[in-house]
């Protein structure tokens, strides 16, 4: 009677986040628990965009390959019991976007970087992992602060009309940091202000064709509210939002933006 073979355990080790340009060592990890004959173990890193829309009844999607790369990790041979460990290295190119999802249903895009381990096992059904790499945008530089004002009417108050006037104080802002400023409201004797929201919002546009795109569509949004129940005419009330980590930075993407 045969024997009956059995197919190795796939594990990766992966840094917790890559960056464009970076070169990238995943580990692979084979646990077999008796010998295992192979054909080969290959080890590919993918990273591809796709993104999707909908005209009336009807959806449809576009993908695009961002890069393939990978190795051949192990030839012909025989896996011995316990765990093999073997390396990929591969050099991520530039300009890569970062991973990220937005929408749902044909509305969608998504940035998707994986790491595939194929163990090839003779007469037998091989042994196939998929993992998720993820990708950031390295931190760039940020500008000097610059402020900037803003206000609901370029005339100053008009008798008896809410007015609202706020600054920020920078002209770009990045994740993980800090957006702050303050605000003021005019002709409170004639008007109950109960307060304000201030929303960062993201807006992403899809191209899923030459000249034409869909959007802009609302993708985050980050809000904070400031109380204006007591306020005084003209009074500076300061606020700040903290940004988070992972909030995707203002690019133009090869189907999206």
């Amino acid at each position: 009677m045969a024997l009956l073979k059995s197919r190795p355990k796939i594990a990766v080790l992966l840094p917790r986040q890559c960056f464009p340009e970076q070169r990238v060592t995943v580990q692979v990890e084979l646990d077999a628990n008796k010998p295992v004959p192979v054909d080969f173990v290959d080890c590919l890193v993918t990273g591809t965009e796709t993104v999707g829309w909908q005209s009336g009844k009807y959806g449809a999607k576009r993908v695009q390959s961002l890069f393939r790369l990978g190795a051949r990790l192990r030839e012909e041979g025989e896996l011995r019991p316990g765990k093999t460990r073997l390396d990929c290295v591969v050099d991520l190119p530039a300009q890569l976007p970062p991973s990220y999802t937005s929408g749902a249903g044909y509305n969608r895009t998504d940035v998707e970087y994986l790491v595939e381990v194929h163990c090839s096992i003779p007469w037998w059904p091989d042994a196939k992992s998929r993992f998720i790499l993820p990708v950031r945008l390295p931190p760039g530089e940020s500008p000097p602060p610059e402020a900037r004002l803003f206000s609901t009417g370029v005339d100053g108050p008009a008798a008896g009309e809410p007015l609202v006037e706020f600054s920020l104080d920078r002209r770009h802002v990045t994740p993980g940091g800090k957006l702050a400023g303050q605000l003021a409201v005019y002709n409170v004797a004639y008007n109950r202000y109960k307060k304000a929201v201030l929303s960062l919002v993201a807006k992403e546009k899809r191209f899923p064709a030459d000249n034409r795109f869909y959007g802009p569509y609302d993708t985050a949004r980050l809000a904070i509210e400031v109380d204006l129940t007591n306020a005084t005419e003209g009074e500076s009330i300061p606020f700040a939002m903290r940004l988070p980590e992972g909030l995707v930075p203002t690019l133009r993407s090869q189907l999206w933006s």
